[in-house]
């Protein structure tokens, strides 16, 4: 899966990652982040609105650690 965004230079960033490492419920800014390994480049915290499309990966996450937070409530 691919994830497209916009950076703070306006750059458009395109990644295609492999899956969802870890869960950090509440970010400085509230919301919820995933630390997602990418393919070919080092493992970052991405917040869950930039995976907006990944939802098969985000409930892959999920089930797969049934002790975490659900998904956000639009997946």
């Amino acid at each position: 899966k691919a994830v497209t965004r916009t950076d703070e230079e306006e750059d458009v960033v395109q990644r295609k990652f492999e899956k969802i490492l870890d869960y950090y419920g509440k970010g400085d800014n509230g919301r919820w982040q995933y630390l997602v390994k990418w393919v070919g480049h080092a493992p970052s915290w991405q917040l869950a609105t930039d995976l907006r499309g990944c939802d098969d990966a985000i409930w892959e996450f999920h089930n797969s650690h049934p002790d975490s937070p659900g998904p956000p409530y639009w997946v």
